[in-house]
């Protein structure tokens, strides 16, 4: 057997396993987020807070149902992702990944701590802890976004670039509404720890659901590259199986003919 067949093959499954266990998780986002919008959205037909509405987003159960497996789907696929390529660029960027989606699972389990009876210290510092995690997820997206179009780049595609650029501006784009959002409905007079100011006026509400829509709208497209980025390395795995059995199909043929002079 080709140990550099053999590695070829190993490293562009892991990919592949990578970049599919990352769209997973970024589906489950995407879902979360599409809620939340749908949400702000009603707020602002019924001119209140639905109880339903309020009823989901406050149980934990939407966390363990949602944003547990989200969580630990991005921290395997960031695993399998970490250590493909030896190209700096490539390690830094996935090492980073894999540190964010860690962050982002011990900060899950402190927050549920107590519900959850994990042994965990309850961090506190609700509102802080919200928005790091917002933070971290919108890094996550930014480097998986770029490490799937230099994958799908490495691997033959001319328009990946291109869309990995437009993805990483619309996280920018998104992060700074989201830095806006923060910014604004922090109660910065209170001091440490951080809490949110206690106001739901109507411009907020059209803000955080325009927020809510933008993100989605980012998560979407990463999750095509993703996919798209995961398809083309089980192409390439395929291509390397049919290039090893044809040599091996060669090697018998000449091995019988050998046998008979």
């Amino acid at each position: 057997m080709d140990l550099d067949l053999e590695q070829q093959r190993r490293t562009y499954r892991l990919c592949q396993v990578g970049m599919v266990l990352s769209g997973l998780s970024m589906i489950l986002f995407a879902l979360d987020s599409a809620t939340q919008g749908v949400f702000m959205g009603t707020i602002l037909v019924v001119k209140r807070m639905p109880p339903l509405w309020m009823a989901i987003f406050e149980s934990v159960w939407w966390d363990v149902a949602i944003k547990a497996p989200m969580n630990v789907l991005g921290l395997a696929g960031a695993y399998c992702l970490w250590g493909r390529w030896t190209q700096s660029s490539w390690q830094r960027r996935a090492g980073l990944l894999v540190v964010i989606n860690l962050v982002k699972v011990v900060l899950w389990t402190t927050r549920h701590a107590d519900y959850l009876d994990f042994g965990a210290p309850y961090l506190g510092h609700e509102w802080f802890v919200r928005n790091l995690t917002r933070a971290l997820e919108w890094a996550d997206i930014a480097l998986l976004a770029g490490l799937a179009a230099d994958l799908w780049t490495h691997l033959g595609s001319n328009r990946a670039a291109e869309a990995g650029l437009a993805t990483r501006k619309m996280v920018a784009s998104a992060a700074i509404f989201w830095m806006l959002t923060f910014c604004h409905r922090t109660a910065w007079e209170q001091g440490w720890p951080l809490v949110v100011r206690p106001m739901f006026d109507l411009s907020t509400v059209i803000f955080l659901t325009g927020v809510a829509a933008f993100r989605t709208m980012t998560i979407l497209q990463t999750i095509v590259l993703l996919f798209g980025a995961g398809k083309v390395c089980r192409e390439t795995v395929q291509e390397i199986d049919r290039h090893e059995r044809s040599n091996d199909l060669l090697i018998s043929r000449s091995e019988s003919y050998a046998g008979q002079f």
